[in-house]
């Protein structure tokens, strides 16, 4: 952008993991942590915490409280004291119109990350970036959902009343805060899960654990009950037996099935399809089994090309199944939904 080039890396979920541009300056990411990253130093420089970010300077921490508006736009920066360090305001679509900037948050526009190491205009969306002219600098990973808007508009051009909070689906503001308040009960739940997973790696296990420490230790963490990590783990045991309620699903529509997924899956990675096992051309089969095809419990994280090349021979799949088995049974429609993943996608279902 404007000549500059910034490279980005991510995992292989779609978590971004760094942003650096030709010198290797810039930022490393691991959980709600910001490293800055400067003439091969690796320091600290933010961490989210309840209502803002502690920002690390001069070898101690300090407290920066957000004051937000109905979209979540930072509206005024305090200190712990709750003296203004920073106000700012927008135009509809995040253009910044003033602001007293006595600090360098890039946590502004609808709280997102603003990308001040490629141009201050253009803010990370997760799935995608968006500039503050009011549209995307890529296509909607869900554009076949919504035919009738340009896969690049923001907020379907209401950006006063609607969030878009990972650059996949508009939405209500006071619905999306609903959603965050599940999702620090789930961030308790997948790390105890995720201690206690023999699978996991020792990488995973330090990122998600440490991800949780530090929210608990820094000034006003989000996690201020959890005052050690033991309590993952008592915590985590009670949730183990409230699993469907921690996750916070929504309706189970065609819709809300990649929202789903991420609840389900602890993940939304950037490339990839929501694929529904049980594909949704036969879903009137499908419920006369008793299943709801929208259940996430059905559905799989795929690469885009992987998902479109095989599509053509799962429906086909399908549809012999159907044609020789016109009232199947739960279990048997389950037996062939394996067998059917690992004949065209080459993927065990247990």
């Amino acid at each position: 952008v404007n000549g500059k080039t910034v490279k980005y890396t991510y995992f292989a979920d779609g978590t971004k993991f760094k942003a650096v541009d030709a010198a290797g300056s810039g930022f490393v990411y691991t959980g709600s942590l910001r490293w800055r990253v400067q003439n091969g130093t690796l320091t600290p420089e933010s961490v989210a915490i309840t209502g803002g970010r502690a920002v690390y300077s001069n070898n101690s921490w300090a407290t920066n409280y957000y004051i937000t508006d109905h979209l979540g736009s930072v509206r005024a920066v305090t200190d712990a004291e709750g003296d203004v360090l920073d106000t700012f305001d927008y135009m509809p679509y995040g253009s910044e119109i003033s602001s007293t900037s006595s600090t360098t948050t890039d946590y502004r526009f609808t709280g997102k990350e603003r990308q001040s190491i490629v141009n201050n205009s253009i803010y990370d969306s997760f799935a995608r970036f968006q500039n503050t002219y009011g549209r995307f600098m890529s296509i909607d990973p869900k554009a076949e959902s919504f035919y009738h808007i340009s896969p690049y508009t923001y907020c379907a051009g209401d950006p006063v009343n609607l969030v878009d909070p990972n650059g996949e689906i508009p939405i209500l503001p006071i619905l999306w805060a609903a959603y965050e308040v599940g999702s620090a009960i789930y961030d308790v739940y997948t790390t105890y899960s995720t201690l206690v997973d023999e699978n996991a790696t020792t990488k995973d296990k330090i990122i998600t654990a440490g991800g949780l420490a530090a929210s608990a230790i820094l000034p006003g963490g989000g996690y201020s009950a959890v005052s050690k990590i033991d309590d993952v783990f008592r915590i985590g045991k009670t949730a183990d037996k409230i699993t469907d309620g921690a996750k916070a699903y929504r309706s189970f529509t065609s819709s809300n099935f990649r929202e789903n997924l991420a609840r389900r899956t602890g993940k939304n990675p950037a490339g990839y399809e929501a694929h529904h096992m049980l594909p949704q051309k036969f879903s009137e089969q499908f419920s006369k089994a008793g299943i709801d095809i929208h259940d996430p419990q059905y559905g799989i994280w795929l690469e885009k090309t992987k998902h479109s090349k095989g599509s053509y021979r799962y429906n086909v799949e399908w549809d012999e199944f159907f044609q020789h088995n016109s009232n199947p049974t739960k279990k048997e429609v389950k037996d062939k939904m394996k067998q059917i993943m690992n004949e065209v996608y080459e993927i065990k279902i247990e």
